[in-house]
């Protein structure tokens, strides 16, 4: 176990790549001033500060000073994190994402653990080996039966998943992070966990995303050894098409039209929560819509900006998952932890959290 200097090192380092900030420009906000030298002495374990250069520390880089002593319960690097290749994307908005999201998971577990909830493991789904489109559609629609959705819209899908047992949390990313999902172990129990982007502004995106990761974490051993990634990403978003809109709906709403108008799939796309390009998509996939029709899709929509915008314009709402806050506040009720430690846990200011204690 590591003693408080090498946690403290640990902690202070990653709270320096979360804030996106060097040795040199973490020295520059100090107050009172350190050397660079000091501080890579406490990331190296060598030496601790004093109490008054810890809450300086602690301010400078937006953390509570408990952070610097939380233990580590969990490898981070269990989690395949990655972003889609855009020029834009650093690797310190990769290691900031990194760390963003091992204190998020960090804090939603500690709550549990606070209230005593044992996780509910995510039951596998049993699958030969998937290597087609086709299959992963096999696969969501076995998964649907079982789950008893039948053909039904999926009103909240984060709300669903956390039915399941899976965690869902939302961690802020720079653009380029959409979502990742896997399984972390703490204390000889393993947690299946779904991070999503909440900066993603359309609702149907991060629905979409969050469906990926659930193939991701259902069926990542099961895809064949052939595939490459960008195959395994093509199978996931197949899935996740499948789960949110399933086949059965689209041939019964659009197979067989010899003409398809922008306000039919305002409808499919209003009621169940998907976007209009990957209902389209999912049109041309079935060979409802030829490759032509699917090509002037295409066409009128990079031609005609109007269209464009009405295309791509979210229509569904859905309420971002509010079970971590609802258990923060249980055991703030049942007086298991302080309006302070509260506030910690939610990451937000004592001012919120005084505000949303006000009783009827």
């Amino acid at each position: 176990m590591d003693n408080i200097n090498d946690i403290f090192a640990k902690r202070l380092k990653l709270a320096r790549k979360r804030a996106k900030l060097s040795m040199d420009e973490l020295c520059s906000i100090m107050k009172p001033n350190v050397s660079k030298q000091t501080i890579s002495k406490y990331e190296a374990g060598k030496c601790m500060p004093s109490g008054l250069l810890m809450m300086s520390l602690a301010k400078a880089l937006k953390v509570d000073i408990d952070y610097f002593a939380r233990p580590f319960d969990f490898n981070i690097d269990d989690l395949n994190i990655s972003f889609r290749k855009k020029a834009s994307v650093g690797n310190k908005d990769l290691e900031s994402l990194k760390v963003g999201i091992q204190d998020d998971i960090e804090r939603y577990l500690e709550v549990e653990t606070i209230l005593g909830l044992k996780p509910i493991v995510l039951e596998p789904l049993t699958a030969s080996t998937l290597s087609t489109s086709d299959d992963m559609r096999r696969m969501a629609r076995l998964l649907r039966d079982r789950w008893g959705l039948g053909d039904n819209p999926i009103l909240n899908v984060q709300e669903l998943l956390e039915s399941k047992g899976i965690k869902v949390i939302l961690t802020k990313g720079a653009a380029g992070f959409d979502g990742v999902s896997g399984v972390i172990k703490k204390d000889n129990s393993y947690y299946s966990v779904v991070v999503l982007n909440p900066s993603i502004e359309m609702c149907e995106r991060r629905r979409l995303t969050a469906m990926h990761e659930l193939g991701h974490l259902l069926f990542n051993d099961s895809f064949g050894e052939e595939l490459t990634p960008k195959d395994i990403e093509k199978l996931c978003n197949a899935f996740a098409n499948e789960m949110l809109f399933p086949e059965s709906v689209a041939r019964y709403w659009f197979e067989g039209k010899r003409q398809i108008h922008l306000p039919e799939l305002k409808n499919c796309q209003q009621n169940y929560g998907i976007s209009i390009e990957a209902i389209v998509y999912k049109l041309h996939e079935l060979d409802i819509i030829n490759d032509a029709r699917y090509k002037m899709f295409s066409i009128l929509k990079n031609t005609k900006l109007l269209f464009k915008q009405a295309v791509r314009t979210s229509r569904f709402k859905e309420t971002d998952s509010m079970r971590l806050e609802a258990m923060v506040y249980k055991a703030m009720a049942e007086g298991l932890i302080s309006k302070e430690r509260a506030a910690v846990l939610l990451n937000k200011p004592m001012t919120d959290v005084e505000y949303n204690m006000e009783t009827i």
